[in-house]
């Protein structure tokens, strides 16, 4: 599970905002499964999951190769358009605590540090500091040491570089950041080709229409039938219709229902934006699913909003300044 996430020195974040899971309510491990970030229009939400999602793009498949712009330091201040873009992020991964930063400047990784707490002390398995290269020689095999000294590239994260290698530690990092973050919209358009795919899966439909019926819809199943179709009874009868004459509310809960599934049955965080766009109701069911012990595997949920959901945890993001602050 995910402890905290920050930035600095990146878009429209300046000083360093950090958002915490820890202790915003009372579970067994001490960290929250749902928070909210909030803020007016133009107060950086998006801009802070996107952040996110790019760096899961670096950690997967090189991002620089395609735009070396996606990293741009903090835009309203000449003195910070010469430092680096920095992020810091701390899990747990088998019970097993993980701090991973890494600094970016104009597609360059000039900082790159992975540390592992080891007998309750959190010590670096390699750190990168201009130019120079630190690696924990008791954790890390001397054949694995040398295939870091020969790959060693400035352009791609060692991160990435080691996954292959299978290096305890470092690959359930990797794993943690490049497979356990997902990323929804709810202004996402229905894939209807993609969701097809996904209703071919028993325990999805089945989760699917149980979602469905906590809402308030008298769904019996959805089909692939030369598209997706929507089975009703009406007066004891089965009536087939097309999902495209289905309502909006509807259409916008399935186009994020895949990532809502995988997210909780594997245990994912799941950056989910503009849960304004849901009633009330289905962002309180939303966020319940991540609640509940009875879908979630240690799941988490951060989602952005204009205003806190009733009852649930939230931060509030202030527009282009240093800090995310905790709403009291």
């Amino acid at each position: 599970m995910f402890i905290s996430l920050a930035v600095e020195n990146l878009d429209c974040f300046r000083n360093p905002a950090s958002l915490s899971f820890r202790n915003l309510n009372k579970t067994e491990n001490g960290l929250s499964k749902t928070v909210g970030l909030i803020g007016k229009p133009g107060s950086g939400k998006s801009s802070f999951i996107r952040q996110w999602m790019n760096l899961k793009i670096l950690l997967i498949s090189n991002i620089f190769a395609f735009d070396k712009s996606l990293f741009s330091p903090y835009r309203y201040d000449e003195e910070t358009k010469n430092e680096p873009c920095r992020f810091e992020v701390e899990f747990v991964r088998i019970d097993i605590r993980y701090v991973y930063r890494i600094a970016i400047y104009e597609g360059t990784i000039i900082e790159e540090e992975l540390l592992c707490d080891s007998l309750g002390k959190l010590s670096p398995l390699y750190s990168i500091h201009n130019g120079r290269m630190m690696v924990d020689q008791s954790r890390i095999p001397n054949e694995d040491i040398d295939y870091l000294m020969d790959h060693y590239d400035l352009n791609y994260p060692l991160l990435s570089l080691m996954e292959s290698r299978s290096v305890p530690y470092i690959d359930q990092a990797y794993y943690q950041l490049a497979y356990d973050l997902d990323f929804e919209n709810c202004l996402s358009h229905l894939d209807e080709e993609a969701m097809a795919k996904a209703l071919a899966k028993p325990k999805y439909h089945c989760f699917l229409i149980q979602c469905l019926h906590s809402l308030g819809y008298s769904i019996k199943a959805l089909i692939d039938d030369q598209g997706i179709k929507v089975i009703r009874i009406i007066n004891g009868k089965e009536h087939r219709m097309p999902l495209s004459q289905e309502g909006s509310h509807l259409r916008r809960f399935l186009s994020i229902s895949g990532s809502l599934y995988n997210s909780l049955s594997r245990g994912r965080l799941l950056f989910l934006d503009n849960l304004e766009t849901m009633s009330q109701d289905e962002a309180k069911f939303i966020l319940s699913l991540f609640e509940s012990n009875q879908y979630n595997n240690d799941a988490q949920l951060l989602y952005a909003g204009l205003n806190p959901i009733e009852g649930m945890n939230s931060v509030r993001l202030i527009a282009k300044v240093d800090d995310i602050a905790y709403i009291d």
